[in-house]
Protein backbone atom coordinates (compact mmCIF):
# COMPACT_ATOMS: atom_id res chain seq x y z
CA UNK A 1 0.00 0.00 0.00
CA UNK A 2 2.42 2.09 0.64
CA UNK A 3 3.91 2.13 -2.45
CA UNK A 4 1.39 3.15 -4.60
CA UNK A 5 0.66 5.94 -1.40
CA UNK A 6 4.06 7.01 -2.32
CA UNK A 7 3.85 7.23 -5.62
CA UNK A 8 0.55 9.29 -5.50
CA UNK A 9 2.21 11.71 -3.40
CA UNK A 10 5.96 11.28 -2.67
CA UNK A 11 5.73 14.85 -0.24
CA UNK A 12 3.96 12.54 2.29
CA UNK A 13 5.85 12.58 5.49
CA UNK A 14 6.17 9.50 7.07
CA UNK A 15 4.04 10.82 10.09
CA UNK A 16 1.34 11.46 7.48
CA UNK A 17 1.88 7.83 6.36
CA UNK A 18 0.93 6.41 9.89
CA UNK A 19 -2.10 8.46 10.24
CA UNK A 20 -3.23 7.26 6.49
CA UNK A 21 -2.46 4.23 7.70
CA UNK A 22 -5.00 4.33 10.63
CA UNK A 23 -7.74 6.46 8.52
CA UNK A 24 -7.38 3.44 6.08
CA UNK A 25 -7.94 0.75 8.86
CA UNK A 26 -11.34 2.90 9.82
CA UNK A 27 -10.25 4.32 13.53
CA UNK A 28 -11.55 7.08 14.15
CA UNK A 29 -10.24 10.84 16.07
CA UNK A 30 -10.55 9.52 19.52
CA UNK A 31 -8.30 5.99 18.69
CA UNK A 32 -5.80 7.67 16.11
CA UNK A 33 -5.18 10.25 19.15
CA UNK A 34 -4.84 7.24 21.58
CA UNK A 35 -2.61 5.08 19.44
CA UNK A 36 -0.22 7.64 18.58
CA UNK A 37 0.04 9.94 22.04
CA UNK A 38 -1.42 13.06 20.61
CA UNK A 39 -4.45 15.18 20.86
CA UNK A 40 -8.00 15.24 19.00
CA UNK A 41 -6.63 18.77 17.33
CA UNK A 42 -3.72 17.27 16.05
CA UNK A 43 -5.66 14.61 14.14
CA UNK A 44 -7.57 17.24 12.88
CA UNK A 45 -4.66 18.94 11.67
CA UNK A 46 -2.83 15.77 10.30
CA UNK A 47 -5.97 15.06 8.20
CA UNK A 48 -6.33 18.89 6.97
CA UNK A 49 -2.62 18.36 6.12
CA UNK A 50 -3.06 15.24 4.16
CA UNK A 51 -5.95 16.43 2.45
CA UNK A 52 -4.20 19.39 1.48
CA UNK A 53 -0.56 17.41 0.14
CA UNK A 54 -3.46 15.24 -1.95
CA UNK A 55 -5.02 18.45 -3.33
CA UNK A 56 -8.58 17.11 -2.13
CA UNK A 57 -11.54 19.64 -2.21
CA UNK A 58 -13.67 20.17 0.86
CA UNK A 59 -16.30 17.89 -0.87
CA UNK A 60 -14.11 15.11 -0.86
CA UNK A 61 -13.95 12.16 0.85
CA UNK A 62 -10.13 11.47 2.10
CA UNK A 63 -11.00 7.61 3.45
CA UNK A 64 -12.61 7.12 -0.02
CA UNK A 65 -9.95 8.19 -1.69
CA UNK A 66 -7.09 6.47 0.71
CA UNK A 67 -9.68 3.11 -0.18
CA UNK A 68 -9.06 3.69 -3.87
CA UNK A 69 -5.25 3.26 -3.60
CA UNK A 70 -5.54 0.20 -2.58
CA UNK A 71 -7.50 -1.06 -5.27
Amino acid sequence: YFPALRCQCPELTRNDELLCMLILLNQGTDEIALALGISRASVNSGRSRIRKKLGLGKDESLEAYLQNIRK
